[in-house]
């Protein structure tokens, strides 16, 4: 009877339900192949079963504190202020009765408006415009109807079959009394707000919480009397029929918008058409939306610990999406966290030229130290990108990794122009970090035989003799 939240948004009410993985999913949870297919559970692939859309609305019974401010809105509190006001006229006793009675018909007029606007989905009271009071104004005569014939029928049976069998009616009545109010107010009729096959079937579809509204409104239809009794010494006595009123409109508002909310919530068993959705209950929700939807298949597959499955759907999306580095970097983490060797190769050369193109340098030297302690061969796609990658580990002292990146790089990119300068940078690395002047020289000697018509040729002969002079 409480509200199912989805199992990987725990915050958010499900919407869909796996029969085959008895998983509970919100809307941006599910898989859809396109988007007006039936969703699909991400796990197994099989068609998913609604939840109903009442679960995605947060239930009556939590709401309690709302409903109790839902009168003293402005709208709400002017309009039954207004009703106080003139009920001050009772004084006189003939013409008092008449006002009681205008006032009764316009408040019930008033409470059937705001049971049908709450049934909409609207949270604030609607206005007390003339439109919305002026409007089938018979609606407050057929409920004083109704109570006639359920007490025509209740006497009738007494009458008929005794006391035993018009208890049971009255109980019974009582009981169907709320939903043949919300009868009345969405459907108009008076036939239906009669009708126990109809009441019935209401009250089923409802299910259990019909019940716990029901208790409510039991509670809240004395509250009234009680909350008079606990003002009445402290009053003067004109106040009495005007503070009266005022508390038996504020209790009867929030009886009326709590009835509308329960049809709200149950809209869709009821087959009652709303106005607004509710939060949560739609795909493209807010509340619902992550950041990169290509990845929510992804972070399920990985959580219920299918790994195969989860590298190929990342696979597929990089397809799909090859600038994306998002899916990218949860692809890294996940093949290094695995210990695949040769898909960290084949996929994190691209990521880290990806990464240096957009100059997120940062997180391009954490990938490459992460892929050095499991493919010490991977490097980035792009050699142009090799030099700079170089250069933003020796800004940042990692030495090491410097010569580890441009080893071998003649023989990975045979011909490229940037070798003399990577060279270069690895040989002043050799000889100024590591004392190493020996392989410095071998190296400036293969460049200046190599390349000796290169731009860098200069500097590198200049270097070579530092070395030379050092040495001797």
């Amino acid at each position: 009877m409480g509200q199912i939240n989805c199992k990987y948004h725990p915050q958010i009410a499900a919407r869909w339900a796996c029969p085959s993985c008895h998983i509970n999913f919100c809307p941006s949870c599910v898989k859809r192949t396109h988007p007006r297919a039936h969703p699909q559970c991400p796990v197994c692939g099989k068609e998913v079963d609604s939840l109903g859309v009442a679960n995605a609305i947060t239930p009556f019974w939590r709401r309690i504190p709302q409903f109790f401010l839902y009168p003293l809105r402005p709208t709400a509190l002017i309009y039954i202020l207004a009703l106080t006001a003139v009920s001050l006229l009772v004084s006189v006793v003939f013409v008092g009765f008449i006002i009681e009675l205008l006032l009764l018909i316009a408040f019930v007029k008033y409470g059937y408006v705001v049971l049908e606007h709450s049934a909409k989905g609207y949270a604030d009271p609607p206005s007390s415009s003339g439109g919305n009071l002026l409007g089938d104004l018979v609606l407050p005569f057929k409920q004083v109807m109704l109570l006639f014939c359920f007490s025509f029928a209740n006497y009738a049976i007494y009458d008929l079959v005794g006391n035993v069998a018009s208890h049971v009616f009255y109980i019974l009545v009582t009981v169907a009394l709320p939903a043949s109010t919300m009868v009345l107010a969405v459907e108009y009729s008076f036939f239906k707000a009669l009708n126990p096959v109809f009441l019935a079937t209401m009250i089923r579809r409802i299910g259990v919480p019909y019940f716990i509204l029901f208790f409510f409104l039991l509670t809240l239809s004395s509250g009234s009397g009680i909350a008079f009794d606990l003002l009445r010494d402290r009053l003067p006595e004109i106040a009495y029929v005007p503070v009266l009123n005022f508390l038996l409109m504020y209790f009867g508002l929030i009886m009326f918008s709590m009835m509308g909310y329960v049809i709200y919530q149950y809209h869709e068993q009821l087959g009652f058409p709303i106005e607004v959705e509710p939060e949560g209950a739609m795909p493209d929700s807010e509340a619902n939306r992550t950041a990169n939807p290509a990845l929510q298949e992804i972070e399920i597959l990985l959580q219920e610990g299918k790994f195969t499955e989860a590298l190929n759907g990342l696979e597929h999306q990089i397809k799909l999406s090859p600038g994306d580095l998002e899916l990218r970097d949860r692809l890294h983490k996940l093949l290094i966290s695995l210990g695949d060797k040769e898909r960290t190769r084949q996929y994190d050369g691209e990521y880290l030229s990806r990464l240096l193109a957009e100059k997120k340098a940062t997180r391009a030297m954490e990938v490459f130290r992460e892929c050095q302690r499991l493919a010490p061969d991977c490097r980035p796609a792009n050699p142009a990108h090799v030099h700079d990658l170089a250069v933003l580990l020796r800004g940042n002292g990692e030495y090491k990794l410097v010569l580890a990146l441009l080893n071998n790089f003649h023989n990975t990119f045979p011909n490229h122009p940037d070798i003399p300068r990577n060279y270069l940078l690895a040989a002043q690395i050799m000889a100024e970090k590591f004392n190493q002047d020996e392989n410095a020289r071998k190296i400036l000697d293969y460049l200046i035989g190599r390349y000796p018509d290169h731009a860098l040729a200069g500097e590198i002969r200049g270097y070579l003799n530092v070395l030379e002079r050092m040495s001797g």
